[in-house]
């Protein structure tokens, strides 16, 4: 079994990337195609090996290899061949690192050991000359790392490889130990571009003690936050030839090798707490087979959340006490022990950019690698509840990270990691306050994981994008930037003051965002104290540099650093240019009656009112449980009250099939009231609603399985995935039309709060499509609100004018949307 990479582009980290690449194997030789892959073939590293051997032999037509590493079509073409190499055994776990020079690596440093021997060396120095090729034996070198650490390296690319087999002749305990301590060394490099480990089972005493060693390396792996960790589960076999493999022919045995099937349950354990953050190349079906085989063979130990919102992000957030943890999940048997554990920085300041000179004013010398440690809790039982993990913060409020490790009578098994973000106050200072706990990191913008982009990636912040973090948790989309970038997006109040001049602002200003700028830091507005409406030494304010995010004196602070002056800013408020009033599902059926002008008094303020039509309109047909034929005289009813256009995209469009919706469209224009989502082809259905005033334009689309999907030729509704095509394309020339784009999406599972995979899905396309506000209708129930890059999702309006259903009316709420110019057309990631 070999663990291969997930393939990455260029990731060097050094160059601001942001994703430390890490790739785990049981056979050095896959280290050949990761290094080749995630390196700039055309740069030069330095790699920094880790080993108990060399592995620095010459394979058979080196420059064969060389050459066919860089001449290819693609790099999909470079992982075949090289992947055919090692079936033919062209390239071994003993002389991969040869057709990787002179480039990408120019120079290896192979680290001795704490307590290697003079003798010790001396073999080494033999080793090297007898195996290392000839054009790069003198730049083949024993090094110690404190010649590392001495900054010999100064700011060089650096590739580490750390070969298992160096630890196992120590005990357990001291080899953990010992990889720990080296993994800390590894992660303070400047230059770091990519990590491998690997592992030879010939070498390893027992298929426990391999299993033990990948475990750790797993563990320290998932312990850096800015990593992608690359896995191929299912090894590709080829020959060994090496001075161990050897010894086992000569007594008629095959060299071993590990198994993934035959992993021991904790391992197992391990791989499915971490399977989030592994990324399968190959054979991917195969192993989500293996996974859930595992999942039914013994459980999954996983941390049920109780009380808090789960968010898009991948965050719990909610505020106080009234939540709980509790571990579900496990296989039966009986429970001998919990722990629970908090995750924490391993340092609080960090730099991804260290290769730009002013971020070392701010960090010193931070290593680019975010990383964490785990330190035990003191509650031992099945639950952690909300007031025990609260006390572990600031001021009751902040960044949770836990996990458990539970142990039964198969051993420790552990959980995934949840991350908790609890907040205080409202708004702006709500979206500050769940951040406490965080690390500085310079660059932060920069940090890219997954789908989420900047601070979003959950990893830390800087102090401007500390300030632009709360605004996007408010539905202000704002781009990652810095000091001087913020001030564009600001209006100024006051320039060159002191505290003597006691700047004023308005009461509201505070909680949308005042700033305190002081040229290369900004910091905002906590609390008002002193004068109120003023900004003076009494003031409390909240920023982040340098280590956590902080409350201080404003006066002391200035006093601290020797500032005298500083300007104010405020987030501009930007007038309404529209408000749109939106309701969720209408179903009304014959002798069906509601209290319209109750229901339509929160909607009359509003520049436009919009609805969900759930069903069709026309003659009295004969209905089913779920299909909906509406009152005929709706339509008139709705136009009425005001009512100015409805959402035709849900699944109940379809009941009557094109009749019912031919039927609908024609009651609704005779009634003038608009209606987008659905039309009589696919240009009408995909048109949006556009509101002049504002410049607004809207769209209506379903998430749920239709038979009427519109086609060119055909009436319909739109739908996603089918139209997703045409929909980007909609809205994009809506966008470059200088207009606000919104989108009504019918989703979700009825009647239930919980959160389907397909509107989180889908919730994200229309935000990276530049939709800049999205209004959910169809569980019938109201759902939470929710921020993506800046935009609010409100997932469910629940019902506006719904049959009763078992004796209880399903209610929801309106969502008033207020249009400005400002900030709409931003281009956000």
């Amino acid at each position: 079994m070999n663990f291969l990479p997930l393939w990455f582009a260029s990731a060097c980290l050094a160059a601001g990337e942001g994703a430390l690449p890490i790739h785990l194997a049981d056979n050095h030789a896959a280290s050949l195609g990761f290094f080749a892959e995630v390196l700039p073939l055309e740069a030069e590293h330095v790699l920094l090996l880790v080993d108990a051997h060399s592995d620095a032999s010459a394979p058979r037509d080196l420059d064969e290899l060389q050459v066919g590493l860089r001449r290819v079509q693609s790099r999909e073409h470079r992982r075949e061949r090289v992947r055919q190499w090692r079936r033919e055994g062209r390239v071994e776990a003993f002389n991969w690192i040869a057709p990787l020079t002179p480039q990408p690596i120019c120079e290896i440093l192979w680290l001795v050991a704490e307590e290697e021997s003079d003798e010790d060396a001396h073999k080494r120095r033999l080793e090297m000359e007898r195996f290392a090729p000839g054009e790069l034996r003198e730049r083949f070198r024993a090094a110690a790392w404190e010649e590392v650490e001495s900054g010999a390296l100064e700011t060089r690319a650096v590739a580490v490889s750390i070969d298992l087999d160096a630890f196992v002749e120590l005990s357990a305990e001291l080899a953990e130990i010992r990889l720990q301590k080296i993994w800390q060394q590894v992660l303070s490099l400047e230059g770091l571009a990519a990590v491998s480990f690997a592992l030879s089972r010939p070498w390893q005493p027992d298929d426990a003690t391999a299993w033990r060693l990948l475990g750790q390396a797993l563990d320290l792996a998932c312990s850096v936050r800015n990593s992608q960790i690359g896995w191929e589960p299912f090894g590709i076999e080829g020959p060994d030839r090496s001075r161990k493999a050897a010894e086992f022919y000569q007594q008629g045995l095959e060299p071993p090798r590990l198994q993934i099937e035959e992993a021991p349950a904790a391992v197992r354990s391990r791989l499915l707490s971490a399977r989030e953050r592994l990324q399968v190349l190959d054979h991917e079906d195969r192993w989500e087979a293996l996974l859930e085989k595992w999942l039914i063979e013994q459980g999954e130990w996983r941390i049920e959340v109780k009380g808090l919102q789960y968010c898009l992000d991948g965050a719990w957030r909610g505020q106080g006490q009234d939540w709980s943890l509790r571990l579900t999940g496990g296989p039966l048997g009986r429970v001998e022990k919990v722990r629970w554990k908090q995750w924490v920085p391993e340092r609080v300041t960090y730099n991804v950019l260290p290769e730009l000179p002013v971020g070392k004013v701010f960090t010193g010398a931070a290593p680019p690698v975010i990383s964490e440690r785990a330190r035990e809790l003191p509650s031992g039982g099945l639950q952690l509840k909300g007031a025990q993990g609260v006390a572990l913060l600031p001021d009751e409020h902040g960044l949770l990270r836990v996990s458990a490790e539970v142990k039964t009578d198969r051993g420790w098994e552990r959980t995934p990691t949840v991350e908790l973000r609890l907040g205080v106050k409202e708004g702006f200072l709500k979206g500050l306050s769940e951040q406490f706990g965080s690390p500085y990191i310079f660059g932060a913008g920069f940090l890219r994981y997954e789908d989420r982009t900047g601070p979003e990636t959950l990893a830390g912040n800087d102090c401007a994008n500390f300030l632009v973090y709360a605004w996007r948790r408010c539905g202000i989309p704002l781009p990652w930037c810095d000091p001087g970038q913020l001030r564009r997006f600001l209006e100024p109040l006051a320039k060159e003051q002191t505290l003597e001049d006691e700047p004023r602002f308005e009461a509201r200003d505070e909680g949308r965002g005042l700033v305190i700028d002081l040229g290369n830091h900004v910091m905002a507005m906590w609390e008002d104290r002193g004068v109120l409406g003023a900004v003076d030494r009494s003031d409390m304010v909240v920023h982040h540099l340098n280590g956590f995010p902080e409350k201080v004196n404003l006066g002391a602070y200035l006093a601290e650093k020797g500032v005298a002056k500083f300007a104010l800013y405020r987030l501009p408020e930007s007038a309404a240019a529209a408000r749109i009033a939106f309701g969720g599902d209408v179903m009304l059926r014959d002798g069906e009656q509601v209290d319209w002008e109750a229901r339509l008094a929160d909607l009359e303020q509003a520049d436009y009112q919009i609805l969900n039509l759930e069903g069709t309109l026309g003659p009295r047909e004969e209905e089913g449980s779920y299909r909906f034929r509406l009152q005929e005289g709706l339509a008139r009813e709705l136009a009425a009250h005001g009512i100015d256009a409805v959402s035709l995209a849900n699944n109940h469009l379809d009941d009557f099939g094109e009749a019912g919706l031919h039927s609908t469209l024609a009651r609704l224009r005779d009634a003038g009231i608009a209606f987008f989502g659905a039309g009589v082809n696919l240009k009408e259905a995909v048109r949006p609603l556009r509101l002049e005033k504002g410049k607004v334009s809207l769209f209506a689309v379903s998430c749920l399985e239709s038979e009427l999907a519109a086609e060119e030729e055909r009436a319909g509704l739109l739908l996603l995935p089918d139209h997703a095509h045409h929909l980007a394309e909609a809205i994009q020339k809506e966008r470059r039309a200088g207009r606000a784009v919104l989108a009504m999406v019918h989703w979700g599972k009825d009647h239930g709060p919980e959160l389907t995979l397909s509107q989180r899905k889908w919730a994200k396309w229309l935000v990276g499509q530049g939709v800049r506000e999205v209004i959910g209708t169809g569980p019938h129930l109201p759902q939470a609100t929710d921020f993506w890059r800046g935009v609010p999702i409100h997932f469910s309006l629940g019902n506006f004018a719904f049959p009763k259903m078992d004796g209880a009316e399903f209610v929801g709420r309106i969502e008033e949307v207020a249009v400005g110019r400002r900030f709409h057309n931003l281009r956000v990631e």
